[in-house]
C-alpha cells in the first residue's frame, strides 16, 4: 500500500459519494415534480394532504443532497499525496489486517480487491485512532488491535 493506493482510494470515494448526489438530486425532482402533478380532485384535502406528503418527500431528498455536497467538499480537501505519521483526515490505516481510510462515513469500498473502510472524523473509531502511531494499540471490537501500517 502506497500514496497511489491512497489516491485510488479517494477516487472510489469521489465515484460512491458522486453516484449518491446523484440519486439524492434525482429523487428530489422527482418529488417536486410528484408534487407539483397531483391533480386537485374534489376533495380538497385529500390533494393538498398528498402536495404536503411531496413536498416532504422533496425536502428530504434536498436534505440529503446537501449532505453529499458537503461530503464532497471534505472530500475534495482532503490530501492523499502525503503520507501520515500520526493518524488524521487522509490517513489510510491497517488496523490487525483492516484498511480505514479517514474522511468520510461510506463505510467499506473494494479498492483493487482490498476492502478498505471508509470513516468519518466523527466516527467512534476515528476518535481512538486519532494522533496515534505506528505500532499503538486502540480497542477495536472490544480487543486490543496495533496499528500494523500508516500512509
Amino acid at each position: 500500500m502506497n500514496i497511489d493506493f491512497k489516491k485510488r482510494v479517494i477516487e472510489a470515494c469521489r465515484k460512491a459519494i458522486g453516484l449518491r448526489i446523484e440519486r439524492a438530486h434525482q429523487a428530489m425532482l422527482a418529488s417536486q415534480e410528484s408534487a407539483n402533478n397531483e391533480d386537485k380532485s374534489s376533495a380538497g384535502d385529500k390533494y393538498e394532504t398528498a402536495r404536503a406528503m411531496g413536498q416532504a418527500d422533496r425536502d428530504m431528498n434536498a436534505r440529503q443532497l446537501q449532505e453529499a455536497l458537503n461530503e464532497q467538499k471534505i472530500l475534495d480537501a482532503i490530501r492523499v499525496d502525503e503520507l501520515f505519521s500520526v493518524v488524521g483526515p487522509g490517513a489510510l490505516v491497517e488496523l490487525d489486517a483492516t484498511w480505514f481510510f479517514v474522511a468520510i462515513g461510506l463505510g467499506p469500498l473494494s479498492v483493487d480487491g482490498v476492502t478498505v473502510i471508509v470513516l468519518s472524523a466523527s466516527s467512534p473509531l476515528y476518535q481512538q485512532l486519532r494522533l496515534k502511531k505506528k505500532g499503538d494499540e486502540v480497542i477495536f471490537r472490544n480487543k486490543p488491535s496495533r496499528i500494523t501500517a500508516l500512509y
